[in-house]
């Protein structure tokens, strides 16, 4: 019987890696551009 780990970040919890991953990159970009936003502004 095999345990699966899941991984876990701010958008929720997946099974596959690579899903996890880009999920992962997404939700970066999106970081990245709301502090660009932020800093811009400022």
């Amino acid at each position: 019987m095999k345990i699966i780990r899941k991984r876990c970040h701010p958008l929720g919890c997946h099974n596959p890696p690579s899903l996890d991953v880009a999920l992962f990159y997404i939700y970066f970009m999106y970081l990245s551009i709301g502090l660009n936003k932020i800093f811009t502004q400022g």
